[in-house]
């Protein structure tokens, strides 16, 4: 578990970075927070953006009312 978990624990971190960057809806100084505190907690951290901040926007996203004109 140790051989996968640690790359992708990796992958994880930086999509969340990446996300964070170009499409969180966030203030920027909410996004600086966010930055930091995947730097000092980065495993639990990015979890905790997942479940906090990933998952409403995308789950929003997904299911955003079509208009029909």
């Amino acid at each position: 578990m140790g051989v996968l978990g640690a790359p992708a624990s990796m992958v994880i971190l930086f999509g969340m970075m990446a996300f964070c960057l170009s499409e969180d809806n966030s203030s920027t100084s909410t996004k600086i927070l966010w930055f930091v505190f995947f730097f000092f907690t980065a495993p639990f951290g990015t979890a905790v953006y997942f479940f906090g901040v990933y998952r409403k926007q995308v789950h929003a996203a997904v299911y955003a009312p079509i208009s029909v004109k």
